[in-house]
């Protein structure tokens, strides 16, 4: 890909998110669907696509909405369907397309250009750990902001 596509890609992806990058190429690393043509930043192994990253967004998207459950006066029961649904795969995938994060994915050329809703849902996921690991690994007020961005909040 060249360096202008990818750089579209990764403005266009802050943009959507509200957040910018200080460390670009962990960004980039979120678009990276499994199976796309490989690029190294950094050291950085890319063979299995942002699936690393999603696991560390999963833990973050998690912790970001049971720490606001638990401030609240609200049942174990509310936390745990909170999770369950802002967290699950479809509704990550509906927020991913709606946001038109779809646009900014790197994806496999074996899918046509189709994004499928597994990749979206793992995309929202890496870039909520790709700006946890960019804000520093600690408050969670950058996660935050782009879940709020994304709409990924308890009502």
């Amino acid at each position: 890909m060249a360096a202008a596509g990818q750089a579209a890609m990764l403005e266009n992806a802050q943009s959507i998110i509200g957040y910018t990058f200080t460390d670009a190429s962990i960004l980039w690393e979120a678009l990276q669907a499994p199976g796309a043509p490989r690029f190294d930043t950094n050291g950085r192994d890319f063979s299995n696509g942002q699936k690393r990253l999603a696991l560390v967004g999963d833990a973050v998207l998690k912790l970001v909405l049971l720490d606001e459950w638990y401030r609240g006066p609200r049942g174990i029961q509310i936390g745990n369907n909170q999770v369950a649904t802002i967290g699950s795969n479809s509704n990550l995938a509906q927020t991913g397309r709606s946001h038109s994060l779809d646009t900014c994915i790197h994806n496999n050329p074996s899918a046509w250009g189709a994004v499928s809703n597994g990749v979206m849902a793992q995309t929202v996921e890496a870039i909520l750990g790709a700006v946890w690991l960019d804000s520093g690994a600690g408050p969670m007020g950058a996660v935050t902001a782009v879940m709020n961005t994304l709409g990924l909040t308890a009502t």
